[in-house]
């Protein structure tokens, strides 16, 4: 049998992970060709290079930049101001949601005197978004890749994150993992191999991570676990029942912090001018989505789940206002930035004849930019997924899944997307429902009133990050 060369093994690498590699690709068409090469060997040759097109091979410089686009970057930032004693920090991130649970962390931490040095293993789109910033005032990181690399051979992306000159890293924070994200490095290896002294989950979310902690037996211990709110450390609890309770903090994370909760009064007043909503009338934000995405979730998934839904609160809210004819009622409707069928929502309020004492208005981003001015601007928030949803009780509002029983629709939707122990809580948690239909939209609305503005923050509470890191730093 004729042993494959290295280049091949690379092509047939290329062609395994190109779904983590398309997204964030700037090769995107030189993969498709080599998913193509890579299939045709497999089909028509049974797998045996040697009877390949040669001439459909790529250069090997353009193999190379795929793979060095793909790999996990190192980016190191040194703190001129550190104590002495001060802690090495190494993070890890893969995913737009680890990306988005640790840099605030990695920006409040970075002139904490405290802090020596900050190491990110960054890759997929994490890595993306690390190199857009590169070099900026407000980033300031280098990409550290060794020198003495030869073409065509690869090398270990550790020699480049852990020189044996270093010190082991003194505090390891890793969120949201993938099969190949670099945060296993943190939660199988941070301790064990690397000789950390501390390692710290940031969960920014509310659930569904349970599965990246679920090999304790062989992971190194964690330390710490963070999480937005209450909400998110009881599903945390029911989600790793063996973890101590005591060690999950609701220090809140970046998404409780992007809220603006000091300027909640403000933006409310700014979203309704936006939007035409009067101080009097109880306004539902209806957040869209798109109706294919649901095909990645679900293999049912109704074609026009996202439309059908937007329908079945039309209705609900025509109802609400022919029962009630001294209520002033508002429909806002957010449509998903990246929804192509919005068209089709404002073709059903057109439509539709609606009472004297209900109006449907658009919150979509060109008229709201901000979803907090949207967000403060109503009462009470649907969707069927959206985020926003776990937020509102923070923001002071009330809100509902719409998890509509039909096949293919947002219960199926729920189900699939939510463990049990999640959806359990939501239950449990004042201010969230999940509606099964259309009357039982009609009767939980019904019992919603006028949002009330959320308390004030103290002035001087420290955000989530900056206790996070108090957390982390403490002996």
């Amino acid at each position: 049998m004729v042993e494959q060369s290295e280049f091949e093994n690379k092509l047939e690498y290329i062609a395994r992970h190109s779904g983590e590699m398309l997204p964030t690709s700037s090769h995107a068409a030189e993969i498709k060709t080599i998913i193509a090469l890579v299939r045709d060997v497999e089909e028509c040759h049974g797998g045996v290079w040697r009877f390949a097109d040669k001439s459909r091979f790529p250069q090997t410089n353009v193999v190379e930049a795929i793979l060095e686009e793909a790999e996990t970057k190192v980016l190191t930032y040194e703190n001129p101001d550190a104590q002495e004693n001060a802690k090495r920090i190494l993070f890890t991130m893969d995913n737009p949601g680890a990306f988005s649970a640790l840099m605030p962390i990695v920006f409040s931490i970075k002139h904490d005197v405290r802090c020596k040095s900050i190491e990110i293993l960054a890759s997929n789109t994490a890595a993306e978004y690390v190199k857009e910033n590169e070099g900026g005032d407000w980033f300031g990181f280098k990409q550290i890749r060794s020198a003495n690399r030869i073409l065509g051979k690869p090398a270990p992306v550790f020699i480049d994150a852990f020189p044996e000159s270093a010190s082991p890293p003194d505090i390891v924070f890793a969120s949201f993992t993938t099969s190949n994200g670099p945060e296993s490095v943190a939660l199988f290896g941070a301790k064990s191999v690397l000789g950390a002294d501390k390692l710290y989950y940031v969960a920014d979310a509310w659930g569904g991570f349970g599965k990246a902690l679920a090999s304790k037996e062989r992971m190194d211990t964690v330390d710490g676990i963070f999480c937005n709110d209450e909400l998110a450390k009881k599903i945390t609890e029911k989600e790793y029942p063996e973890y101590p309770p005591e060690h999950i903090y609701t220090t809140g994370t970046g998404q409780i912090d992007s809220l603006e909760l000091k300027r909640a009064d403000e933006l409310g007043r700014v979203g309704r001018e936006k939007t035409g909503v009067s101080g009097e009338a109880i306004a539902v934000l209806y957040i869209g989505d798109i109706s294919e995405d649901y095909r990645i979730i679900m293999e049912n998934s109704d074609p026009d789940i996202s439309e059908k839904t937007f329908a079945n609160v039309l209705m609900s809210m025509i109802e609400l206002a022919k029962r009630d004819k001294d209520k002033l009622l508002v429909l806002m409707v957010r449509p998903h930035p990246r929804a192509v069928r919005s068209k089709e929502l404002w073709d059903a309020v057109a439509s539709s004849k609606l009472p004297s004492n209900l109006s449907v208005v658009s919150a979509a981003r060109n008229i709201c930019k901000d979803i907090n001015e949207a967000a403060y601007a109503a009462d009470v928030i649907v969707s069927i997924l959206s985020t926003e949803n776990f937020k509102a009780p923070l923001r002071g509002r009330t809100s509902a899944f719409l998890g509509f029983s039909e096949s293919g629709m947002g219960k199926d939707a729920l189900e699939r997307m939510y463990s049990p122990e999640i959806l359990s809580a939501v239950r449990e948690m004042s201010g969230l429902a999940i509606v099964s239909s259309k009357d039982e939209l009609v009767r939980w609305l019904i019992q919603q009133k006028r949002a009330e503005v959320p308390s004030k923050q103290n002035e001087k509470q420290k955000s989530a990050s900056e206790q996070i890191i108090e957390i982390a730093f403490a002996d």
